[in-house]
């Protein structure tokens, strides 16, 4: 009976310790996954986790490799070891530190950051777990007695080892590593099970917290995105009103200058005009009088004279600017730039920034329009000099009143034929594009894009005169009606490329172009269909033509000699494939056009791979509509040949050698 008590003491210590070691499991896994949003960076959450793990079994020594399948890179997501210093690792691992900066964190922040190529760490215990997704675990004789190759250690040799690695389904995502360097036999099989689900849990936490970090980065991304456009919103707006201001300022001058109030009330209302365009506190019109041998300043604003007199023409801005065909723009280091050469004379303070316009009616200067900044925080622009530039035509035609209405009808006419200039260049800047769009940039030829727009119009003209025909009750449709589709590939394209260079390559493209263009007619369509492929649609033809163009293309491409540049040149060959639409005439729209390319493209590669330099097309050998048909025939192109039911055509006799792909 003692016996029996002392063992069921044991065993119910033994339980208790078991429920004990499953809450510890049980609140690990909760911090876990706590961890995953807690707001911490990530490389306190993993300090954490090492203290959650080292409260479940020994830990000391921890790492966490995360791998990268699609570089085949490992990295060391944390490292905290006991005895192999950071700096040994590091040279280990070939990282050196191209700034030199000394210390075990410095050489930790290099392993931590860095790339690992799998293959540089061969063999080593990481590469064993990561390549074949086991776990591994007991001393180095141990663990390298299961392996099927040899073993090679990195860092200090440990007296016991466990990885497990971190999976994602049956892909490896990364590993755990747990190692003591003083006890052996020190993790159990219950120790390697408990990291293996810790590990999963470990996995899920840091995925995450990757979703959790690529996404406030897109919403980072997106809100830089929608700033940026508000932004560009804003000035667009900003624009159109400024542009709204322009056009109300110019109405309300030309509206005035047509009035019977005198100059000073049409000065006042050009200040306050051109002060809702830019920044005009200091303001003044200047006009020329006495035979243009003197300055009379008709309105004047500034910050720190009131007014100026009347004086005669000497060496101020004013006359500087006077003699200027269009105005200038100064600043405060360009205008004392000119002071100190002598070129001009100012009695007064410095502006920051100086415009001044001359105003001219019919080629006569009347006088001077000028706005000036003592503000380093408004400074003028050359936009803004270009605005008054625009206005001060306005301006000038006031001061002519019996040439009021002609001066307001030229400036109108002439802003209306600035418009229509600008409307012509736009049109034609957007023809240009639109033909950009389908046309392919290094050929000259046209594009997937064109034909797939070109397309329905010309499948829908070939259908309209077979309705016709029917309509009529004729049994035969006009001759040369039908299109026919040509799919061209060149011959060992890729050794051009291969030996000679991409430019020798597309020199090839350029003139395969020019013979293409050489052998189709007007009516025809030459389209690069991608790489070294082509397609010709000829229109207005039927199936009896396909073989004449074929062997002309075919010849004349044989006979060629390509320039590939630097003195190089060449013989290519091409393969072609061809078919007509409509397949067959009873039902005209049964077969879709796409498909009969895919028809062509299919006797292409039978070309290609039985001959080269050959050419190979179908046309449907059966007067009436064909049933049962599928909408796909290109897969069953032999199986049709073979039924008499299409007729195939090819340029070798009897079509000796000739396989279907």
């Amino acid at each position: 009976m003692p016996a029996d008590k002392g063992s069921n003491s044991q065993q119910l210590e033994q339980t208790i310790e078991e429920l004990r070691q499953a809450e510890r499991i049980q609140k690990a896994l909760y911090r876990i996954s706590d961890l995953a949003g807690a707001e911490l960076d990530t490389d306190d959450i993993l300090k954490r986790l090492h203290q959650i793990i080292s409260d479940l079994m020994y830990a000391e020594n921890f790492y966490i490799f995360l791998y990268n399948n699609e570089k085949d890179t490992v990295r060391f997501r944390y490292f905290a070891d006991s005895a192999t210093k950071p700096g040994d690792l590091s040279q280990d691992l070939h990282l050196s530190d191209p700034n030199g900066e000394p210390g075990d964190q410095a050489s930790t922040d290099r392993i931590t950051a860095a790339e690992i190529p799998l293959e540089s760490i061969s063999r080593s215990l990481t590469w064993y777990v990561i390549r074949y997704g086991q776990p591994l675990r007991g001393s180095l004789e141990e663990i390298e007695r299961t392996l099927p190759g040899p073993l090679k250690t990195l860092g200090a040799e440990s007296r016991d080892w466990l990885g497990v690695p971190m999976l994602d389904g049956t892909e490896v995502k990364g590993m755990l590593v747990l190692q003591s360097y003083e006890q052996e036999n020190l993790y159990s099989a219950e120790d390697q099970n408990l990291l293996s689900f810790v590990a999963s849990h470990v996995l899920t936490m840091l995925q995450r917290r990757q979703t959790r970090r690529d996404l406030e980065r897109e919403v980072v991304a997106r809100t830089r995105e929608l700033a940026e456009a508000n932004q560009a919103l804003k000035e667009e707006v900003d624009q159109r009103r400024r542009n709204e201001h322009l056009q109300k300022a110019l109405y309300h001058i030309a509206e005035q200058a047509g009035e019977t109030g005198g100059e000073q009330d049409f000065f006042e209302l050009v200040h306050r005009e051109i002060s809702e365009l830019i920044y005009a506190e200091n303001f003044f019109i200047a006009l020329l009088v006495d035979n243009d041998t003197a300055l009379e300043f008709g309105y004047y604003a500034d910050k720190y004279l009131k007014s100026q007199k009347k004086r005669s023409l000497g060496a101020g801005l004013t006359e500087y600017a006077l003699n200027s065909d269009s105005g200038v723009l100064l600043l405060q280091d360009e205008i004392r730039e000119l002071v100190d050469t002598g070129k001009i004379e100012i009695h007064g303070p410095y502006a920051h920034a100086w415009i001044g316009v001359p105003l001219q009616c019919e080629g006569r200067t009347l006088g001077l329009l000028a706005v000036q900044s003592y503000r380093e925080d408004r400074i003028y622009r050359t936009e803004d000099l270009e605005l008054l530039r625009f206005v001060s035509s306005q301006i000038a035609s006031s001061l002519e009143r019996k040439r009021a209405l002609a001066s307001l009808k030229e400036a109108k006419e002439t802003l209306e034929e600035r418009v229509a200039e600008r409307t012509k260049e736009l049109s034609r800047a957007n023809e240009a594009l639109a033909e950009q769009s389908l046309t392919d940039p290094l050929t000259g030829l046209r594009n997937r894009r064109y034909l797939i727009e070109q397309a329905p119009t010309d499948i829908a003209l070939v259908e309209r005169q077979y309705r016709d025909a029917k309509l009529n009750d004729s049994d035969r449709v006009a001759e040369n009606t039908d299109l026919l589709f040509l799919m061209i590939d060149i011959d060992h394209f890729k050794q051009v490329n291969d030996i000679h260079g991409h430019a020798a390559g597309d020199r090839v493209l350029q003139q395969m172009s020019q013979i293409l263009n050489h052998c189709i007619r007007k009516s025809d369509t030459a389209v690069r269909w991608g790489g070294e492929e082509f397609l010709i649609v000829a229109r207005f033809t039927d199936a009896d033509f396909a073989p004449t163009m074929a062997e002309r293309l075919r010849k004349t491409m044989a006979e060629h000699d390509f320039d590939l540049g630097q003195g190089e040149r060449t013989h290519l060959t091409c393969s072609i494939g061809f078919a007509q639409y409509p397949m067959f005439p009873a039902n005209p729209d049964r077969i879709h056009w796409e498909e009969v390319i895919n028809v062509a493209d299919r006797c292409l590669y039978a070309a290609k791979q039985s001959w080269r330099d050959a050419w190979v097309g179908v046309c449907w050998n059966e007067p009436s509509s064909p049933e049962p048909l599928p909408k796909r025939i290109s897969p069953a192109i032999p199986d049709l040949i073979e039924s008499g039911r299409l007729k195939l055509c090819t340029s070798r006799p009897d079509h000796v050698g000739l396989v279907w792909p």
